[in-house]
């Protein structure tokens, strides 16, 4: 990742795992990551399987997410960063996720949150996504491996039907949502431009997101949905 800018973000993110591995370190089994790109995630989690939906020479080995070839209770935690809105099937995956995960294993992800920054940012960089709130089907058949997925899934998934999903999936619980990131993405210029901001700016950046950091409920372009499976 050379743009210095989106790799700061990427960082930010990468930390929110801390929580994941600092809880878990009882729970036997796999660190997976799914949809690993060019990341670098492990760097932050030690003993990652990094696995991709295409032949990439960043991961360890090609998985189809909506088909996970793991044992039952073989997963420690599964990790998906910026995926899930994606998946063709959300539904399929989160099936072979409560199969495959230990009892108290987890499940996290980052993925966008619903409010206005985060659908202007999808106006103005990801041309090649759309979000629709609206939608009531918790599919997305035109999804692609980059393209045509909807931005507002998880937001749909697991805070406007969370009720919904725990009477579906009643061994998955989720535990916590954090959000984060106002403009970091922005300014980075996402996975389509350049960055906007000379990277000797990152300081300031990363002062203003602190600053910001009570009204991510509200403002903030990301968030972190933290799920854990029951005994």
């Amino acid at each position: 990742m050379t743009n210095p800018v989106l790799k700061s973000a990427y960082v930010r993110w990468y930390r929110e795992t801390a929580s994941v591995l600092r809880e878990t370190t009882a729970v036997p089994g796999i660190l997976l990551e799914i949809g690993c790109g060019s990341g670098f995630l492990e760097q932050h989690v030690p003993g990652l399987l990094k696995t991709d939906a295409i032949p990439n020479p960043f991961a360890a080995r090609v998985s189809d997410a909506m088909n996970l070839e793991f044992e039952p209770d073989s997963l420690r935690a599964i990790f998906l960063i910026g995926v899930f809105h994606h998946l063709k099937s959300p539904i399929q995956f989160l099936k072979h996720a409560e199969r495959c995960l230990h009892p108290g294993g987890r499940l996290l992800l980052i993925e966008p949150n619903n409010t206005l920054p985060q659908k202007l940012l999808c106006r103005v960089l990801d041309h090649y996504e759309f979000y629709d709130d609206t939608l009531t089907e918790w599919e997305t058949p035109s999804a692609k491996t980059m393209t045509g997925a909807n931005l507002a899934m998880a937001w749909m998934i697991f805070i406007r039907d969370a009720d919904r999903f725990h009477a579906k999936f009643p061994k998955l619980r989720i535990r916590n949502i954090r959000y984060h990131t106002f403009l970091a993405y922005f300014v980075s210029g996402g996975m389509t431009y350049k960055p906007f901001l000379p990277a000797p700016l990152l300081p300031l950046l990363n002062g203003i997101e602190r600053l910001l950091s009570p009204l991510g409920r509200w403002l903030s372009s990301m968030m972190t949905i933290e799920i854990e499976k029951l005994a």
